[in-house]
């Protein structure tokens, strides 16, 4: 089971069925802290103008069968720093149970005022569970 391709699949699956969003989601990559955008249209046309991007990140878990209301995951001080000096990040994690035919995703909006707080707080650890 490639819990990464079935992790990206969840996101990009569940992104592209919304009217305004276009996930750009790499898979296998090996791109440092990143793993695409998502861009972000004015309206269901998804033309090219006026439109935005947010960074994301998307770690997989495979579980047990214990898909959870909440979680936290270790992201490094170093990832955490990239993501301030980018303007932020989605950082999705993809619990993936029964040997892929059941999912969860789990997000986190890491602004850059979130993120102040967070390496704020991380002090000297290498990483931080958020």
């Amino acid at each position: 089971m490639n819990t990464e391709i079935i992790a990206t699949t969840t996101v990009k699956l569940s992104i592209a069925q919304t009217d305004v969003l276009t996930p750009y989601i790499n898979e296998g990559d090996k791109e440092p802290s990143f793993d695409g955008e998502v861009y972000i249209h004015k309206d269901n046309k998804k033309n090219k103008i006026g439109i935005k991007r947010v960074s994301v990140q998307v770690k997989g878990k495979a579980c047990a069968n214990q898909i959870k209301d909440e979680i936290s995951y270790p992201v490094s001080l170093i990832d955490l720093n990239n993501y301030l000096y980018n303007g932020g990040v989605v950082f999705f994690v993809v619990y993936v149970a029964d040997n892929g035919s059941r999912t969860k995703i789990y997000y986190n909006t890491l602004t850059p005022v979130k993120l102040r707080m967070l390496i704020k707080q991380a002090g000297q650890q290498d990483s931080l569970s958020v």
